[in-house]
């Protein structure tokens, strides 16, 4: 009985400490703080590797500082935790990111831009085409 109360406070504790630290990535998000916004998503990471929230901010900061193939990836990992829940708004709203994502490197690629990628469609569904345009 003893260690399932540690276990359990050990959890709450886990709890308090993800709260925390959610709520400062997205204060430094808000704040347009990105490097810290980075910092404070990977903390949440360190706890949780998993966890969908801070990978989808993790993801938008990627996007706001234009590293592209780093957002994508991020979303990405947001999708294969969600991926079965068929009716998730979460579910809809990352694959429309990682879409759209993926229409702006076609978009970069075919400026001439060295920014591309093969594969980038790799695991969603219904994506675009996952053949680069980089040649």
């Amino acid at each position: 009985p003893s260690e399932a109360l540690a276990l359990s406070g050990l959890a709450i504790e886990r709890l308090k400490q993800l709260h925390l630290l959610r709520a400062e990535a997205r204060s430094s998000l808000a704040l347009a703080k990105f490097d810290l916004a980075l910092v404070d998503c990977d903390a949440v990471l360190s706890v949780d590797s998993v966890h969908a929230y801070a990978l989808a901010k993790r993801g938008e900061v990627f996007e706001r500082l234009g590293n592209l193939h780093e957002a994508i990836d991020s979303h990405r990992r947001v999708f294969e935790q969600i991926r079965h829940e068929k009716s998730s708004a979460l579910r809809r709203q990352t694959q429309s990111t990682i879409w759209r994502l993926e229409s702006q490197l076609a978009e970069q690629a075919a400026l001439g831009s060295s920014d591309c990628s093969p594969n980038i469609n790799a695991g969603v569904a219904n994506g675009p085409s996952s053949r680069s345009s980089c040649g």
